[in-house]
């Protein structure tokens, strides 16, 4: 009889049942095989005989999350893997992502509201499309929380991206974080701090496009939440700024960016900067104060779409 249910069965590590009720595809189909004390090449000759073939290859991409089960007889394997697995029915199912896009007629389009602020929108466009389309519709970003450390010499040197996430539909797992770094500047170090791990990034080192990949600790359901936060630590001979803005492809209900500058050399001038589009120059709405710690800040309520942030005047 198929078992049902979601219950780990009995004598399952804690690592199993963790991952089982809340990691990723990659990780339970790995635990699981890794629990049983199976080979990938056992697996394959059980699948086999069971009438599906997959090669050990194939196997190992998807405990490695290189690759994920898509076509209806690796969906079977799937199935199958559960009952030699001895896991309850559906409890690797349920953790595959939505299908990625393939074939030249599911290339990825960028939506218009981002396509105003990247360019070239082509790059962006492919960098996703080698990642996987984003759930842009899926996954609505209730607010940010962006902080900035900036050093003596004026150059950044590590910066924290917060995120809270609410599902819009059932089975949302990723998150794409879009970063533009200077065109020629090395990649910058990117890792998850928490609500998640890092996936796949995809760097153009011409343009200074980046994206990458976040996947949650859960998937959600339509209506939960998630937080996430990532950070960046820039290259050691980074150049002084005078500009950071957060691009919204969305509305954003809100977002708080804090700059911190090393107090023996803060900016003498600090204003909040808007913009329509990435092809519009940034201007001015009205000064910030900088305290006597070198910190400055930024609060904005329903924000629309386009680019807003801090903009500074060195001495």
């Amino acid at each position: 009889m198929k078992r049902t249910g979601t219950r780990v069965p009995p004598g399952a590590d804690e690592d199993l049942a963790r991952v089982l009720d809340s990691g990723s595809f990659a990780e339970a189909l790995r635990a699981a095989v890794a629990h049983r004390r199976l080979t990938l090449h056992e697996l394959q000759q059980r699948l086999a005989s069971a009438g599906v073939r997959v090669s050990a290859t194939t196997l190992s991409y998807w405990t490695r999350g290189r690759t994920q089960p898509e076509r209806a007889d690796s969906l079977r394997a799937v199935t199958l893997l559960e009952d030699i697995l001895a896991l309850p029915g559906g409890s690797l199912a349920r953790l595959l992502p939505p299908p990625r896009p393939r074939g030249p007629g599911c290339r990825v389009r960028v939506t218009a509201g981002y396509r105003q602020l990247w360019e070239p929108a082509e790059t962006l466009s492919q960098l996703i499309e080698e990642v996987g389309a984003p759930d842009q519709d899926r996954l609505h970003i209730v607010s940010g929380h962006d902080r900035l450390a900036i050093d003596e010499t004026g150059a950044r040197r590590r910066m924290s991206l917060s995120f809270v996430l609410r599902a819009q539909a059932d089975r949302v797992r990723r998150l794409l974080v879009f970063l533009h770094e200077d065109e020629g500047r090395p990649l910058p170090q990117v890792s998850v701090a928490r609500g998640g791990r890092l996936g796949r990034v995809r760097w153009d080192g011409g343009t200074g496009v980046l994206v990458a990949e976040v996947l949650l600790d859960r998937l959600l359901a339509r209506g939960e939440t998630a937080v996430v936060e990532c950070l960046l630590e820039f290259a050691a001979d980074a150049p002084r700024k005078s500009l950071w803005e957060r691009r919204f492809g969305q509305p954003m209900k809100h977002y708080l960016l804090e700059v911190d500058f090393d107090p023996a050399a803060p900016p003498v001038r600090c204003y909040r900067t808007t913009r329509d589009s990435i092809q519009q120059p940034a201007r001015d709405v009205g000064e910030v104060e900088i305290d006597s710690a070198g910190h400055g800040h930024l609060v904005l309520l329903d924000v629309p779409n386009g680019c807003h942030g801090l903009r500074w005047e060195w001495a």
